[in-house]
């Protein structure tokens, strides 16, 4: 069975989007996982729903 980390899933995210466009993505998936203490299924979930939402709105939508 092939498991995947979140850091791998992570990697994949990020590979995906435009290199002008991480940092704004990074900025959004800091700021959905500040102060909290997940499990790596956990944090890919969040992860993966953080990418949809950057795709479907863009990175104008976070507030600092």
């Amino acid at each position: 069975m092939d498991v995947t980390t979140s850091t791998e899933i992570l990697a994949d995210i990020f590979g995906l989007i435009a290199p002008a466009d991480r940092a704004a993505f990074r900025d959004m998936l800091e700021h959905e996982l500040r102060g909290r203490k997940l499990t790596g299924a956990e944090t890919r979930r969040i992860a993966e729903h953080t990418w949809h939402k950057f795709l479907r709105d863009g990175w104008y939508h976070v507030r600092p």
